[in-house]
């Protein structure tokens, strides 16, 4: 017998080659970001959230919290906004260290890999093989929902835990160092929420509730145990995130109520787009569908893509078929599949309306979302597929009938298609259209666009060029540009006529997978190289898959560096106000927008902005304009357009910056569009302030624009100094009793304080212009306002989980404490019997 040493110096480590191919192949999907030297740039990056860990970035440097974003609209709270993840450990690591463009990319690719290897080690949990642990990690990692995620960076940073939750849960449920499994789980789950994006989250939890009703199922003794330590570990959760829930809670009951069922049940998947699972470009390469195949079910297909590889949907089949009667395993992720695939429909699941009433449910919106659950479900089934694929017979007759079942449901959705536009071509065929719209009417909405209306969208022509053009005409013309099909004519391109192009430039990439299925089914019978070709074929696949982006890459370098209009921007005092169409991105130059994206919003004085952002080309918005940017505290306007609008106007600069274009519209569009590269800078030249002394009469409390530019207009600009983003200073000198105006957000953490006059005093805080601040002058003389912003529900979240996480480390210890007590009983136990062993031996030898 060869001693247990030797026969491990004998054999290479089984885990080694598996892991460095799953390594190599995320690496490889993500090329050219990171390791290419390239950052992912555009939509939601640029747009959202880039320019917010820039705030964040700057705060941690500084050595403090971003308790409040000055530079978000007329101010906003920081941290209960959560978008920033102000707690969560590598956010506050790699954007303390690193600039933002660095900071965001690693964590991309970190997070990326990471949730790689959590899929690979869940998978080798629930007993797969090495290899089949790296396929099911691969096909989850490059699955269609991190690709058309890809901009999001709440994606990746929570949906990596979930593989690791799930795999803590199994051990709990099953017994396998079950406290020490529980304790890690709450610690997981809690770094899950702290991102601040809490649906993944939610979902993984559901998902643990589900393996702990399997594991009830199952009739082990010791199932109540299992049961009560995974309850224990979820109900952790709340406290030991509530440094990041309290705040976010707090926000959420101030921020508009708009959680009714149009928009709960809004993005989701919907039966018929469930084709995705076997032909993931049908319905996403042209906008053409956007009216006809994705607006009538209110989704959309920047949502939801349910894509895997065909592979290891295969594989997970395989795996279902075969070991769902005697594998726990097996039946526990095939249920976790089948739930979160009923929940991705929403609306068109029965008893959605009752479902959205139960805590949690009632929270989020996009059901489309809970993809990422059932596909990291059918992953870990094609992992163990991988292997039971090798014991099927004749396993190349079944992939043949996998690729002919495929190959009709394709054929069933484009017939379908096909039949609905002959039903509504001139006299068509009203019996079958009566049918379509019968079947129209039993969507949950009822009220929308007739059939016949949507399939006159298929015959519209698209883009328009003048008046009526909208954003599904730019979407067009961006994605021409990005599929490299070449330039549209004049006269636009029609649906049903372009439809057969489009089906084939769309299943290009499916037909030519099919097809290497098909040849490899022929070398079935060769278990090796047929397992090896089944790999292969995931790894081409799901590179295929990662070419169509939606987002483009440009280089790790500061974005001011590279736009000419941010470098203005951030040669400007920090916190200038701008108005301008870009979303958030003024916020990485220092600058602040009126117009911002968020997702929980205190709306202040909306149609100020909106006159703010008007061109002032016309004689009646001459004087409007530049006083609606004078009361917003505004010095910049900044457009995208000729210039020729504003060749009569004083102040204005036009420079090219296609840059910022292309971080907006695509630079393959921009590439053919010259034009879009152009911007014009307004600066009015009206002096301007964030705090205002306001008249002597009565406190306006009006929400009405017209009243705060004519209160304001009237107004002396008082000096106004931020000491930092939660505490400014307003320097006021005035002779008679008056109010000063703070054009800044009024929540109820604020407080201020008169000082002068050899005192100070409190100051209570009025809200006017429905958001603003105002506070009244004590009396005549030299004051100044000191506003501080003190975050109390921060401050209280904190306490609450640094006691949690304290108890969470005595648990720990006590559990290290008592398994080094078990290990020296089980060393003393054993001692004696070996004793007395070596002392048998030493006899039969003499």
């Amino acid at each position: 017998m060869i001693p247990f040493h030797s026969r491990r110096r004998t054999r290479p480590l089984p885990e080694l080659w598996p892991l460095c191919a799953l390594v190599g192949g995320v690496l490889a999907w993500l090329w050219p970001i990171g390791v290419g030297g390239k950052m992912p740039v555009g939509g939601d990056v640029t747009q959202f959230q880039i320019g917010l860990m820039a705030v964040m970035g700057r705060a941690l440097r500084s050595g403090r919290l971003p308790l409040w974003n000055d530079l978000w609209g007329y101010g906003f709270p920081g941290v209960g906004e959560s978008q920033m993840g102000a707690f969560y450990p590598p956010h506050v690591l790699l954007y303390r260290m690193f600039p933002v463009e660095l900071a965001y990319t690693v964590s991309l690719v970190a997070h990326t890999i990471w949730g790689a290897l959590g899929a690979y080690w869940l998978a080798r949990k629930v007993g797969a093989s090495p290899w089949g642990a790296s396929l099911g990690a691969w096909a989850w990692s490059g699955s269609g929902f991190f690709l058309i995620h890809l901009a999001h960076q709440w994606g990746y940073t929570t949906a990596c835990w979930m593989p690791w939750a799930w795999g803590l849960g199994w051990a709990t449920l099953r017994g396998e160092r079950r406290g020490r499994s529980a304790w890690l789980l709450a610690a997981v789950l809690a770094l899950q929420t702290l991102p601040g994006h809490f649906q993944i989250a939610f979902q993984t939890q559901v998902g643990l509730v589900v393996l702990g009703i399997c594991h009830g199922f199952e009739g082990r003794a010791d199932r109540r145990r299992g049961l009560l330590a995974l309850l224990a570990a979820l109900a952790a959760v709340l406290p030991l995130a509530a440094m990041q829930l309290w705040p976010t809670a707090r926000l959420a009951r101030l921020a508009e109520d708009q959680r009714d069922f149009e928009y709960l049940s809004g993005f989701a998947a919907t039966p018929f787009h469930l084709i995705g699972y076997v032909a993931p470009g049908l319905f996403h390469r042209s906008q053409l569908w956007r009216p006809v195949a994705w607006d009538p079910f209110h989704t959309s297909p920047e949502e939801y893509l349910a894509y895997l590889g065909l592979v290891p949907i295969f594989l997970a089949v395989v795996a279902i078929l075969h070991g769902r009667r005697r594998d726990p395993a097996t039946r526990a992720l095939t249920a976790l599949a089948v739930v979160a695939t009923l929940l991705s429909l929403g609306p068109y699941l029965p008893g959605f309306a009752w479902l959205i009433r139960l805590p949690g449910f009632s929270f989020f919106r996009s059901p489309a979302r809970w993809s990422v659950a059932s596909g990291l479900a059918l992953a870990m089934l094609a992992a163990k597929g991988l292997d039971a694929i090798a014991i099927r017979p004749r396993p190349g007759r079944a992939l043949a009938r996998f690729v002919g079942l495929a190959i009709g449901v394709i054929l069933a959705v484009l017939g379908l298609f096909e039949l609905a536009l002959a039903s509504t071509d001139g006299a068509g065929m009203p019996a079958v259209a009566r049918a379509f719209e019968s079947a129209r009417r039993l969507s949950p909405w009822p009220d929308d666009l007739p059939f016949r209306a949507i399939m006159e969208e298929a015959r519209r022509a698209r883009p328009i060029r003048g008046p009526g053009r909208d954003l599904l005409d730019d979407r067009i013309e961006m994605a021409q540009a990005r599929e490299q099909l070449g330039p549209i004519p004049t006269a636009g391109i029609r649906l049903h006529e372009q439809r057969f192009f489009i089906y084939a430039h769309e299943l290009s990439d499916t037909t030519l997978i099919l097809v290497g299925l098909l040849a490899l089914a022929s070398v079935a019978r060769r278990g090796k190289a047929f397992r090896t070709g089944l790999i292969v074929a995931t790894a081409l696949d799901l590179g295929l898959l990662g070419r169509h982006r939606l987002i483009d890459s440009g280089p790790i370098a500061p974005l001011a560096e590279q736009s000419v209009v941010l470098g203005r921007l951030a040669n400007a005092p920090r916190g200038t106000r701008v108005v301008a169409p870009i979303g958030n991105l003024p916020m990485v130059a220092g600058a602040a927008p009126i117009e911002y994206f968020r997702t929980l919003d205190l709306p202040v004085l909306r149609e100020l902005t909106k006159r703010a952002e008007q061109p002032p080309v016309e004689p009646r918005l001459a004087y409007g304009v530049p006083q609606a940017l004078r009361a917003a505290g505004a010095d910049v306007q900044i457009a995208r357009t000729t210039g020729r609008e504003y060749h009569k106007v004083r102040g204005v600069e036009v420079v090219d910056d296609p840059a910022l274009a292309g971080w907006m519209w695509g630079s393959a569009w921009v590439a053919t569009r010259p034009d879009l590269a152009r911007f014009v800078l307004w600066r009015p030249g009206l002096p301007t302030s964030r705090a205002w002394l306001l008249p002597p009469g009565d406190l306006p409390r009006t929400e009405s624009e017209t009243v705060a530019v004519e209160r304001i207009r009237r107004s002396s600009p008082l000096p106004c100094t931020t000491i930092d983003p939660e505490n400014l200073e307003v320097t006021v000198v005035a002779d008679r009793p008056c109010w000063v105006l703070v054009t800044q957000l009024d929540d109820g953490d604020w407080r201020a304080e008169w000082r002068g006059e050899g005192r100070s005093s409190p100051a209570p805080i009025e809200t006017v212009f429905g958001g603003w601040q105002a506070v009244r002058l004590p009396e005549p003389g030299h004051w100044t306002l000191r506003l501080s912003y003190r975050g109390r529900a921060v401050w209280q979240g904190l306490a609450v989980s640094a006691l949690a996480w304290a108890c969470w480390v005595v648990f720990g210890v006590v559990l290290w404490r008592r398994r080094l007590g078990d290990e020296e009983h089980a060393k003393e136990t054993l001692t004696p019997a070996l004793s007395r062993e070596e002392r048998g031996e030493e006899e039969e030898a003499r």
